[in-house]
């Protein structure tokens, strides 16, 4: 789970967060979620990179400075060569949003996706 307090600089001149910085917020929290318990280490020694293919985002609340959201990503589907998180965002204990993101696994020497393998799986669980 990642917490991030919403700042002025978060907002734009409608005084909340814009969407383009909500996906920095979801993002945010990937990369928490991938460098603990080294996950993001296993990739690149694998050779291994996540290249974004599709984002779907659903906004429930206007974000405003002040107000804390908690995000969080789980492994929602996979494929033969993609990767689908959930990402859900609360705010004083409501649905703030949530996004479903879609990654293909990139062998960085082939220049090819590369296939998913049961062990990418299970590092990826909660």
């Amino acid at each position: 789970m990642t917490e991030i307090n919403v700042r002025g600089y978060h907002c734009d001149a409608y005084g909340h967060v814009n969407n383009a910085r909500i996906l920095e917020f979801y993002e945010e929290c990937r990369w928490n979620f991938l460098e603990k318990k080294n996950r993001l280490q296993y990739f690149l020694d694998q050779g291994l990179q996540f290249f974004i293919v599709n984002i779907n985002v659903d906004y429930k609340l206007s974000l405003t400075p002040g107000m804390v959201v908690k995000i969080d990503c789980k492994l929602h589907d996979s494929g033969n060569t993609s990767i689908t998180f959930i990402q859900q965002m609360y705010c004083n204990e409501k649905l703030a949003g949530s996004a479903l993101i879609k990654f293909v696994l990139f062998d960085s020497n082939t220049h090819r996706p590369s296939k998913i393998l049961p062990e990418h799986l299970e590092l990826l669980n909660i």
